[in-house]
């Protein structure tokens, strides 16, 4: 009988769950010792800032995070000597400047989607509260300098928790953020060659297309988005970097190329000689070895064959219609393609020195639901603080104000944050009880000793990373570890109070019931609603194509991080509407180089249908389908031979792309009209 998947991972987990757990061990105990070794304030501070590094191990990734870590600390405790240096007398308008403050923070990382960029903007938003709070809670002993030791202290404690744990990732076990790219960049290339195989065979069903783009796209966002801290991994992690964005970057076009050449082999097969068929055919099988292919050694001499059978194909004098011209080119340029990126990728697989200039695709950034976002993290705040002043301020207690806050920006891009914050509640559940049997049983004896501090802490900080290191379980192990170091507090001197350590762990559990309970009221805005303001954004992008001249990658740029935020909803509308999107890329940008000409009349009747065009399709119009389809028509005649309306700069090459673009655009607008309905 199969164990359960949960049980199965703590009782046979793999090696990579074993390195992470012990590495994040190893950071912290050294956190520790370096702490209690330089007698700082509070060294379980430094614990805290050396765990919080561990969610991806990759070494590039660790050190960007620690240099964040670092950076929000400074800029959050230059805000708190602001803040306490001109309103310590009013301690109203402070309170209020640091619910400001949360807000502009969690406001600001709301406009990432990075998980490093959400974390410095969290530690940011939360350090100046905890410094203020810490020196207010005893208002006899406000002074600038009992300010600035607070400042000192928690720096301190930052820079050491930081430095461990950057320590730690590069020195023990290194997992290299460059091999990552490796595999991110493998994957992009498999599933390109696997769509632009799928696309390329006319029995293809739609359903698999779709698959593979999502599959494809997937696969572009993790390359795009890890590859910004290769800077971090190297000398040569500013070009790897680049290399991984013209992969990613122009694999989305080129799967757009395939599937207008995929709709001209499935709706306009019969206009293509028996002879494109059998060539097309030939190149869908060498793009599904591509997929299979094992290095891209294989595949670059895979793609010579392909190119020299373009080659051949051409000097054999076998493109007898317009409509095999417009084919022929399409698969050149997708060989053309498909040979840059596999060196490209190559090159980033194997770490060799890369000098591209590309540019990464910018996340979406949603201003209402960032505003969302930061209105949630301030009345969480304002919630918290108004407890702990009707308890009378008591230094035990801060952790109910800071730690909600901090989550607040961590999961509200989370499809369901209250149902993290559930798990995470769990998991302090579990701590408040692991830790006072921890203290009292087992800590009392051996105050300030380091290695009984560790052997103790040791085994179930060791288990909950276990439960980080797994996607399923990454909130309880997170709920387990920050209020288990919290509550123990480890240093030199500890004190043993029960009545501490509960009213501590309720205060966290509070806090975190406030933060569900506002999630639960404020709920994160539906797929349907989020997919309604990306749509408008795309509209937004396509005017600009119309109105001044736009290079493809530049277009791209623009389109493609909306694009993959479209495919990661859950919601199967969604999905189409990012498949329609990747679809237009091509379409739109090649009928816009097709009009782009001195005729005014002619561009003033294009940028008309692609005004409804891009509204329809982005539903911010109530545009009829069936006025856009014979607005369509209309169009189409301005490439019919047998018109008298052909403008001169149309060759017959030109006027054959122009039906089928058209055809196209047609296709695309019923297959709208059908799922809107």
């Amino acid at each position: 009988m199969a164990l359960n998947p949960v049980i199965s991972h703590f009782i046979m987990p793999n090696k990579r769950t074993i390195i992470f757990a012990c590495k994040g061990v190893l950071s912290m105990a050294a956190a520790l010792f370096i702490a209690m070794h330089l007698e700082l304030d509070k060294p379980f501070w430094a614990v805290v800032a050396s765990m919080l590094l561990q969610a991806r191990p990759e070494s590039g990734l660790v050190i960007e995070k620690a240099l964040y870590l670092v950076a929000g600390s400074v800029v959050g405790g230059i805000v708190a000597v602001l803040i306490l240096g001109n309103f310590t007398a009013y301690p109203v308008i402070a309170l209020a400047l640091l619910t400001l403050w949360i807000g502009l923070t969690s406001y600001l990382s709301a406009k990432v989607q990075h998980v490093n960029y959400n974390y410095l903007l969290g530690l940011t938003g939360v350090t100046a509260p905890l410094i203020v709070l810490l020196v207010m809670s005893d208002a006899t002993t406000v002074s600038s300098l009992q300010a600035f030791e607070v400042v000192r202290a928690r720096l301190s404690e930052a820079m050491v928790g930081a430095f461990c744990a950057a320590m730690v990732s590069v020195l023990f076990i290194p997992l290299r953020l460059r091999n990552l790219l490796g595999l991110h960049t493998e994957n992009t290339l498999r599933s390109l060659f696997s769509l632009l195989s799928a696309e390329l065979t006319s029995e293809t069903p739609k359903l698999v297309r779709y698959k593979k783009s999502g599959v494809l796209l997937t696969a572009v966002s993790q390359l795009n988005n890890d590859a910004r801290a290769s800077a971090y991994d190297g000398p040569e992690g500013y070009g790897r970097a680049r290399a991984c964005y013209l992969v990613s970057n122009e694999s989305i076009i080129t799967a757009s190329i395939a599937q207008t050449l995929g709709f001209q082999m499935h709706a306009e097969q019969s206009r293509l000689s028996a002879s494109m068929h059998t060539f097309i055919n030939q190149i869908s099988n060498g793009f599904s070895q591509l997929s299979d292919a094992s290095t891209n050694t294989k595949r670059l001499q895979l793609l010579q064959l392909l190119h020299r059978s373009v080659v051949s194909f051409k000097m054999a004098g076998s493109l007898y219609t317009s409509e095999d011209m417009i084919a022929f080119r399409m698969v050149s340029r997708l060989i053309k393609l498909a040979i840059r990126i596999v060196r490209v990728a190559d090159e980033v697989k194997h770490h060799r020195p890369v000098k591209i200039k590309a540019r990464r695709l910018p996340t979406y950034q949603d201003s209402l639901i960032a505003s969302l976002n930061a209105f949630r993290s301030m009345l969480i705040f304002l919630c918290s603080v108004t407890i702990w002043i009707g308890m009378g301020s008591p230094p035990a207690v801060l952790m109910m104000m800071i730690l909600p806050p901090f989550f607040s920006m961590a999961f509200s891009q989370a499809p369901a944050p209250e149902v993290v914050v559930k798990k995470v509640i769990y998991g302090a559940l579990l701590a408040i009880l692991a830790s006072a049997f921890v203290e009292l049983s087992l800590l009392s004896a051996g105050s300030g000793n380091f290695e009984i501090l560790i052997m103790v802490m040791g085994l179930p900080l060791f288990v909950a990373l276990m439960a980080v290191s797994w996607p399923p379980t990454t909130p309880y192990g997170l709920g387990f570890c920050l209020p288990f170091v919290l509550l123990t507090q480890p240093g030199n001197t500890m004190t043993f109070s029960a009545e501490v350590s509960v009213t501590t762990g309720l205060a966290l559990v509070t806090g975190l019931g406030i933060l569900f309970a506002i999630f639960a009221v404020f709920i994160t805005p539906d797929s349907h609603f989020i997919h309604s303001r990306l749509m408008k954004a795309l509209t937004k992008d396509l005017r600009l194509l119309s109105t001044a001249e736009t290079t493809e990658n530049d277009f791209v740029y623009r389109v493609g991080g909306k694009i993959i935020r479209l495919f990661s909803l859950k919601s199967s509308e969604a999905h189409l509407a990012g498949l329609q999107a990747l679809k237009n890329i091509n379409l739109v940008f090649s009928l816009n180089k097709l009009f782009r000409s001195k005729n005014e009349k002619t561009k003033i009747v294009f940028n008309g249908w692609l005004k409804n065009y891009r509204d329809l399709i982005s539903g911010i119009q109530n545009i009829n389908a069936e006025k856009m389809l014979e607005e369509t028509a209309k169009l189409k005649l301005l490439f019919n031979e047998s018109t008298e309306n052909i403008p001169p700069y149309h060759s017959p090459t030109e006027q054959a792309e122009g039906q089928l673009l058209l055809s196209y655009a047609t296709q695309i607008i019923k297959d709208h009209a059908h799922f809107s309905h």
